[in-house]
């Protein structure tokens, strides 16, 4: 399968949204009024997981002490092989952190779904907050992203999401904008409280954002800057001369640069603040949102959890450095 979305018995995605469909083009519509469990449940997100012991040798009868394997209760699919000192957080038990916002109208539900057979599950809340740039043309608002994670390696985390209205770019970060977000590592009990309470801060993260935004909205690209930003977002190096590949890797490096010279022209927005630092930030996160990829759901899965969530946040760091310098 060449996506990343799982999926119900019936090939139906196990995702929901609310409102328009989400800029994936993924799931099925709900109608805005369940609550936090019918919520889950339309998602296909209500499973369990447990801990089960490995065997191996011949007949299966040596047990592996010091390992388990994480399997779902639903699919009875093995999701990894973890220490046996994991502590796995039910989807319910996690995502329950928000119901009191939830109850207080200060964030609402807007989708829920699942990665990657059931590794990666996540709530997204939006919450009551938006800025805009660009002579208030160009609007952002604010979301709230739980994931929870069954996998080695991957904490349970809550992150600042911020989605440029008008062409769904998205971008994680830190909720309070100092490079800090909230995990769990699931080798300690959860504690609910802390998640709630930083759930609570996520505003402060956002205005910190919207301070970049108006800041490189006001710094102008210079020259071939934008090329020389595009090679380092991207780590495009140029080959030694006498390599194999040398003219093999410019053509590759160039149709990268060619790619993102035509998306800084033709992205939704891109007229607004043209010229500017957040309109070649802007080029990045699109490309990576909308145009990178095998399908909607692996780009999803990459915007959140993987290289492009990664190559978004160096972009907003090396934008932010070069509008400095000019």
């Amino acid at each position: 399968m060449s996506h990343e979305l799982d999926t119900f018995a019936d090939g139906r995605a196990r995702m929901v949204y609310v409102g328009e469909k989400p800029w994936h083009r993924l799931g099925h519509k709900a109608t805005g009024t369940e609550s936090l469990d019918e919520f889950m449940k339309l998602a296909g997100c209500d499973f369990t997981v447990r801990m089960d012991p490995i065997y191996a040798g011949e007949g299966g009868l040596n047990l592996i002490h010091g390992f388990k394997a994480l399997t779902r209760d639903d699919t009875n699919e093995t999701l990894d092989v973890v220490s046996d000192r994991y502590k796995p957080i039910s989807n319910q038990v996690f995502f329950s952190t928000a119901r009191e916002f939830l109850k207080d109208q200060s964030v609402s539900l807007d989708t829920s779904g699942v990665l990657r057979q059931g590794r990666h599950v996540w709530l997204l809340c939006k919450l009551n907050e938006s800025f805009a740039v660009a002579g208030g043309r160009d609007q952002t608002d604010a979301y709230l992203l739980l994931s929870n994670h069954y996998l080695a390696g991957f904490a349970s985390s809550i992150m600042l999401t911020p989605v440029r209205v008008v062409c769904n770019n998205t971008i994680t970060m830190a909720l309070d904008g100092s490079g800090r977000r909230w995990t769990h590592s699931h080798l300690a009990e959860f504690d609910a409280e802390a998640a709630t309470a930083q759930l609570g801060i996520g505003k402060q993260g956002f205005r910190k954002y919207a301070e970049q935004a108006e800041f490189l909205t006001a710094k102008r690209m210079q020259g071939e800057a934008f090329v020389e930003y595009i090679k380092r977002v991207y780590t495009l190096q140029e080959p030694k001369p006498e390599a194999a590949d040398a003219s093999a890797t410019r053509e590759a490096n160039q149709r990268v640069i060619d790619r993102l010279k035509g998306t800084l022209q033709t992205h939704p927005g891109a007229d607004y603040a043209a010229g500017s630092w957040w309109q070649g930030f802007n080029a990045v996160t699109h490309d990576n949102d909308h145009v990178i990829g095998r399908s909607e759901s692996v780009r999803l899965a990459s915007a959140w959890y993987g290289v492009g969530a990664q190559r978004k946040h160096k972009a907003l760091e090396l934008a932010t450095e070069y509008a400095t310098a000019s």
